[in-house]
């Protein structure tokens, strides 16, 4: 019974996976090829050598994704027909003969012609339901990694926006040259915000799916693999079909708590750049950037669960899968406000204070 729950969990979550792609195919495909179009287009002028490093980085960690998943399902399935064939010659009665996906109820099968008509579609119809979960999970995680590359982009044109420290800063033409350039940084922030909320909103109750139904077959497949009712080959087969469903949950929380990480960080890459000495409508608006990206992108299963390690942790060990962490404090006080990302308020404020103190002694 537990084995029939756990692969007709299975089976649901890939028909939902497939009635989602199905209902948002035009808004899935006018999202994937927003990536290859306007800002989002390879620009070695934007960032120098950096991008072009990151843009390869991204393509090798998208082949090693298809490479290390399509392995692991395929050593999945091989081990699930190959332990179901077992059966059918170590055992003479066709009773404890068994199949590769589920048990066949319609008529007994009591031939070994019969049997290996229904082995041999049940393994064909295995094989084509694994490659429809596998190029689902790889469309999902490909375009996160590829989000996550954006925002390490973007984090290297804010470091590269002042190039020159010996430029004079007082030349009118260079302002205006600075304030272009932190214009088309804001305009490629707030255009990799909507893009990455406009993925969350496609596939955000595709994930709730995938999370819940994986725990269900997460709980009914330990329960198997611990009743000792199993042989040692059908032991290997559900062992590594339970690797495959944590593996599948864990490459969404990893890649989930990427883009947090890297949309959290395009405010450290701000103070990085070399500010200081420019204009003062350059600093207002480098600071309207940081103050927008200290508030993370953050990839949510169905708005209420966030997608991160945590989350991939606490489905372990019943844990809050997020905490909530304290907005740090803006000091709103000429170019020093720069410094509050590093926690450092109460410091700033002592200096502020102790400052006062001493212009007022001085005016007395």
């Amino acid at each position: 019974m537990a084995e029939i729950i756990s692969v007709s969990t299975s089976h649901f979550l890939g028909l939902f996976k497939l009635s989602v792609l199905w209902k948002n195919r035009a808004s899935i495909a006018d999202a994937l090829n927003a990536l290859h179009t306007g800002v989002f287009l390879p620009n070695s002028r934007r960032s120098g050598l950096s991008e072009k490093i990151l843009i390869k980085n991204c393509i090798t960690k998208v082949y090693m994704l298809i490479a290390f998943h399509s392995a692991t399902l395929v050593a999945t399935v091989f081990n699930i027909i190959g332990s179901s064939l077992v059966t059918k010659f170590k055992f003479d009665d066709y009773e404890l003969w068994k199949m590769p996906w589920i048990p066949f109820r319609l008529f007994p099968i009591t031939t070994t012609i019969v049997y290996y008509t229904i082995y041999v579609y049940q393994t064909v119809t295995l094989i084509l339901f694994a490659c429809i979960i596998i190029t689902t999970d790889l469309m999902v995680v490909a375009v996160l990694v590829h989000i996550t590359t954006q925002f390490h982009i973007l984090a290297s044109v804010m470091r590269t926006l002042v190039e020159n420290n010996s430029v004079n800063y007082i030349s009118e033409q260079y302002d205006l040259y600075l304030r272009k350039k932190l214009k088309y940084a804001a305009y490629y922030h707030q255009e990799l915000i909507k893009l990455t909320d406009r993925f969350e909103e496609l596939f955000n109750m595709l994930v709730l799916a995938i999370f819940m139904g994986n725990c269900i077959v997460l709980c009914f497949g330990m329960y198997l693999m611990s009743s000792g009712e199993l042989e040692l080959n059908q032991l290997i087969s559900e062992f590594t079909y339970l690797i495959t469903v944590v593996m599948q949950i864990f490459l969404y929380c990893y890649y989930g708590n990427m883009i947090t990480e890297a949309s959290d960080a395009i405010s450290f890459a701000c103070y990085e750049t070399d500010f200081v000495g420019t204009d003062l409508r350059f600093q207002k608006g480098l600071l309207l950037i940081m103050m927008r990206s200290q508030r993370p992108i953050v990839l949510t299963a169905g708005k209420f669960a966030q997608i991160s390690l945590a989350a991939f942790v606490a489905e372990n060990r019943d844990e809050e899968p997020t905490k909530k962490k304290p907005k740090s404090k803006i000091l709103r006080i000429g170019t020093w406000n720069i410094r509050s990302i590093n926690n450092k308020e109460e410091e700033l404020e002592e200096e502020f204070s102790k400052a006062k103190e001493e212009q007022k002694r001085r005016r007395t």
